[in-house]
């Protein structure tokens, strides 16, 4: 039996490490500015457009392209400062993983999975926030004002909603952050990056389902090396929440209501459903390895393998030929608070904090 397998990448230092957290945290705070203080302009101006030349389709029109545009830029633009900042690092062939650890007979599970867990955790997620304190959220004035009363708002909302997020938020939580942080193992990439994108929202009612989002669409990027498939998991969650904004404000209340019940039982069929595959897939993967392993008398040496790929204390040589030991669990949690990242989380929690009635 062949037991080899993809060794942990660790070609930075603890002090490396510490660097990238506080360039991360850079790069998410200049997204919230521009996403906090470039939306209240563009709000501001909003208002002020249509007092000077009336509240007329043409001025509405030109606000929402306005908004997209701007939409985009406010993260497409940490994007550029990110990779400048990260100019001459490690990225994608230092993926700590094969080519693809989620093949095409797993991923579909796994992305459906994630689909329904989304959904699932969102709505609890806001229902324990509804439930135990006077929470505004965002107030989305446009929505309340106009009600999507014309077809192109709708257009234009469901591209603001669905599409502009899965380019860039992909592009820059997954890839770019994955790809920083592929030295470090996969776990790391995964949590650490779900976590910023979570912090980035802002929002105690989006924070548990954004991070579990995030959690899925980092392992499916992480696992494919695909940055379409997470991509492509972010336009349907947000679309399907988009439509089901249109149905409330252009058919009915009731029907928003309905619409958001079948799509819940629809989603814990296909999770319960998807979840016991991948389970009962991965165990039979396991036996059929460690019969395998018995039969060659190579069980032992599995153990061992299964022992060291767990604890990711594998050792590759560094530029100096010096081996390196990767960074312990410890390290790595007091890397993460780095001086600009603990900067990142309190003005992450104040700007939460400020959405409470």
């Amino acid at each position: 039996m062949d037991i080899n397998f993809a060794p942990k990448l660790n070609k930075q230092s603890r002090g490396k490490y510490d660097s990238l957290m506080n360039t991360i945290a850079i790069v998410a705070l200049a997204c919230l500015g521009l996403i906090y203080i470039g939306g209240g302009t563009l709000t501001f101006s909003g208002v002020i457009s249509r007092i000077v030349f009336g509240d007329t389709v043409a001025v509405d029109f030109i606000y929402l392209v306005i908004n997209c545009i701007a939409s985009f830029l406010m993260v497409y633009l940490p994007i550029k400062l990110f990779k400048f900042m990260q100019a001459g690092a490690y990225t994608e062939e230092y993926m700590p993983v094969e080519k693809e650890i989620l093949n095409k007979k797993i991923m579909p599970y796994v992305f459906f999975l994630g689909l329904s867990a989304i959904f699932v955790v969102a709505m609890i997620n806001n229902g324990i926030v509804n439930s135990f304190l006077d929470y505004s959220g965002y107030g989305d004035d446009y929505l309340w004002r106009v009600g999507l009363k014309y077809n192109y708002q709708i257009f234009i909302y469901i591209f603001e909603i669905a599409v502009i997020p899965a380019i860039v938020e992909e592009l820059f939580c997954r890839k770019l952050m994955c790809d920083a942080l592929a030295p470090y193992g996969p776990k790391t990439a995964i949590l650490v990056s779900s976590l910023v994108f979570a912090l980035l929202h802002a929002d105690f009612s989006m924070f548990l389902y954004t991070f579990v989002g995030g959690v899925f669409k980092a392992w499916l990027y992480v696992g494919t090396k695909n940055i379409k498939v997470p991509m492509l998991l972010h336009f349907i969650n947000n679309f399907l929440g988009a439509i089901a904004t249109v149905i409330f404000y252009r058919v009915s209340e009731d029907a928003y209501y309905i619409f958001v019940a079948i799509r819940m039982l629809i989603s814990l069929f296909v999770g319960v459903a998807c979840l016991w595959w991948l389970i009962k897939y991965k165990r039979a993967i396991e036996r059929e390895r460690v019969c395998e392993a018995k039969n060659n008398g190579t069980y032992e040496e599995y153990i061992e393998h299964k022992r060291k790929y767990a604890k990711r204390l594998e050792m590759l040589p560094g530029e100096d030929g010096e081996e390196i030991t990767p960074l312990t669990r410890k390290e790595k949690i007091k890397g993460f608070f780095s001086p600009f990242m603990i900067v990142f989380i309190v003005i992450s929690l104040i700007l939460a904090l400020s959405k409470f009635a």
